[in-house]
């Protein structure tokens, strides 16, 4: 990831509402993050407020691009955002989205692809996480995915099902549009 890369993801994520910090450090360890973008809202008629953490790496600088350091890195991205919070997970009202961007000129291997794919599981709540992984020769995305929540009725004894993807209710979702966002019109 180039400069001009990293202060153009800066500018879009500023754009969108972020507040923007460049080579920021975390935890004990003092890892380097290239890029950290915070921002609150609410979302649903504004019930829920909410905190979306993004931090972004160069997976090109040496011995990064790996799983391993992909999972420690979020690791740690995800203990620095729950040590802001004084109450315990399942009694926030408050929700963080901590996402782990990863980018590189080189690709990833199958497993990082795998482990982005897989949903972090929710949970009773309190944090959402996820890992996005961005190829920057072929402007490609590997992530999650759109995630699905499913609502059903009766009604006059007729069962109805629909399937649902909000865009900016859900957290996983909300980054998912934002990065695609990013990849399409930035990169």
């Amino acid at each position: 990831m180039t400069m001009k890369q990293i202060e153009s993801a800066g500018i879009f994520l500023e754009q969108k509402g972020f507040r923007i910090e460049n080579i920021k450090s975390l935890g004990t360890e003092n890892i380097i993050v290239d890029l950290y973008g915070f921002r609150e809202g609410r979302s649903f008629w504004k019930f829920f407020p909410y905190e979306d953490h993004f931090f972004l790496y160069d997976f090109d600088a040496s011995g990064r691009n790996n799983a391993g350091n992909l999972a420690h890195l979020h690791s740690i991205a995800r203990e620095w955002v729950n040590e802001r919070f004084s109450l315990p997970k399942w009694m926030r009202y408050k929700v963080p989205n901590i996402v782990t961007i990863a980018f590189s000129s080189q690709g990833f291997s199958d497993e990082m692809r795998s482990m982005v794919a897989i949903p972090a599981p929710y949970g009773v709540g309190g944090e959402k996480h996820s890992m996005i992984l961005i190829d920057i020769v072929n402007k490609t995305m590997y992530s999650q995915g759109i995630q699905h929540t499913r609502a059903s009725g009766i009604s006059g004894g007729v069962s109805a099902s629909v399937s649902l993807a909000p865009k900016e209710i859900d957290p996983g979702n909300r980054a998912y549009h934002l990065i695609n966002e990013f990849v399409k019109f930035v990169m």
